[in-house]
């Protein structure tokens, strides 16, 4: 019965998408130029891979490879689960997130142990 369900909090869904967007500005802040213009067209923006190419004035194969760089080192670039929302004290973390392209919004991988 929908009538019967809890309204959701939009206190705590604004503040979730605030948490992912400053994780977001992160992650592109370890990027290199080429690299953040390229996530930025291609996942943000929505663009294909020939219309950013061209305006960048590169290769498609040039694009494709550095979303995938671009990808990786946001990965390697997220912050530590032990000093997250899901660290010492402060019971497990949630599990992470995927902005657009693959980007995760949280430390915290499933797939991969803690430490």
């Amino acid at each position: 019965m929908p009538w019967l369900e809890p309204i959701p909090d939009a206190a705590v869904e604004v503040a979730e998408r605030d948490t992912i967007r400053l994780a977001f500005v992160a992650a592109l802040q370890h990027l290199p130029a080429r690299q953040r213009a390229v996530l930025i067209l291609r996942d943000v923006l929505r663009w294909s891979a020939a219309e950013t190419a061209t305006a960048l004035d590169t290769t498609t194969a040039a694009v494709n490879s550095a979303l995938q760089r671009a990808h990786a080192q946001a990965l390697r670039a997220r912050p530590d689960p032990g000093h997250g929302r899901g660290g010492p004290g402060r019971g497990p973390a949630r599990p992470a997130r995927r902005l657009p392209g693959g980007v995760l919004a949280q430390g915290h991988r499933p797939d991969r142990p803690a430490c």
